[in-house]
């Protein structure tokens, strides 16, 4: 007989979790297993075993570099249990994690390029409308992650399978950001990212760790200068994303001080459809930038961008 899929939840906390507080206010209350319980998953033989476990209880609005390494522990901790004859908990087959749309994002970018190695599906999913609304849509996506958690188990891939089912829609983590402040289906998958080739370009097998990178997001601007940029390389900066105009390009002022830095720079846009391509060839262009060694982020979106230098550089910190 076919032993059915274990599939771990990893509760963080975010909206799916929260419950209106006396003075209205959203809070984080929930427990993972009052989630998986008025999820009203079906019980019995062939089903899915479903457990939980809440690691943190934050908004997803103030999660650190630290809370995403510990996400990342604790997916592959789930996955890899049971490796070492001394350890008898039993291994996922699947991870869920719970997380609050603001930065889900994110930390599902990390995982997806961090967790790459461990070749099973990990599904983020949260919710827009608290468990206390009259209609909640938590329920309906964890049901939504565990189904496409069990589906993906029958995909063979020698990569994990790292999505985001949320609001009807499942799309891959890697390239997909929140593109809507309340729409039930709040994410959206940016054109043209190759989400193999950008998990596979990080070294497998090693733990990561992100806390202590220090990599800020600066926009581009009609007459934006490089005050900013300088006064940034006064500190302890590790790289710089920018959220550039149109394909790539920035002012003059603000290209001569990007080309004084000597941290890696990646270059995304703040256009939401369509990617970086380095064209224009006077001072502040994409390709003007290229030649002073500033990189592309593709089609990328700054936020990920961002995860996508700092896994960049906390595989080479091994």
């Amino acid at each position: 007989m076919t032993v059915p899929p274990r599939i771990h939840v990893l509760g963080t906390g975010g909206t799916i979790s929260c419950l209106h507080n006396d003075n209205g206010d959203l809070i984080p209350s929930l427990q993972c297993s009052d989630l998986i319980s008025r999820a009203g998953f079906a019980t019995g033989a062939g089903q899915p075993q479903i457990t939980g476990e809440d690691i943190m209880t934050v908004d997803s609005s103030d999660i650190s570099l630290a809370d995403m390494d510990f996400i990342i522990d604790r997916v592959r901790a789930a996955v890899l249990a049971g490796d070492s004859e001394a350890d008898e908990v039993t291994p996922a087959d699947a991870v869920i994690v719970l997380h609050g749309t603001d930065t889900m994002e994110e930390t599902a970018f990390a995982v997806a390029r961090l967790c790459a190695d461990l070749s099973c599906p990990i599904v983020f999913t949260g919710a827009q409308r608290p468990a206390d609304d009259g209609n909640p849509d938590g329920p309906l996506n964890l049901r939504a992650a565990v189904a496409t958690a069990t589906k993906l188990l029958n995909v063979d891939s020698e990569q994990s399978l790292v999505r985001i089912a949320f609001g009807g829609q499942v799309l891959p983590a890697i390239g997909t950001t929140k593109w809507h402040t309340t729409e039930d289906a709040a994410f959206r998958l940016a054109e043209g990212v190759d989400e193999f080739a950008v998990a596979a370009s990080v070294q497998k097998d090693y733990v990561s760790r992100l806390a202590g990178l220090h990599i800020p997001i600066i926009d581009a601007y009609a007459g934006a200068d490089g005050v900013l940029i300088e006064q940034l390389a006064a500190t302890d900066i590790d790289g710089l994303v920018v959220s550039a105009m149109g394909s790539g390009n920035v002012p003059a002022a603000m290209a001569k001080a990007l080309e004084a830095l000597d941290v890696p720079v990646l270059i995304s846009t703040r256009v939401p459809e369509g990617g970086v391509h380095f064209v224009y060839g006077s001072a502040g262009g994409g390709a003007d930038l290229a030649r002073h060694g500033i990189r592309s982020a593709g089609n990328l979106r700054p936020s990920q961008a961002r995860m996508w230098l700092l896994t960049e550089l906390a595989a080479q910190r091994r």
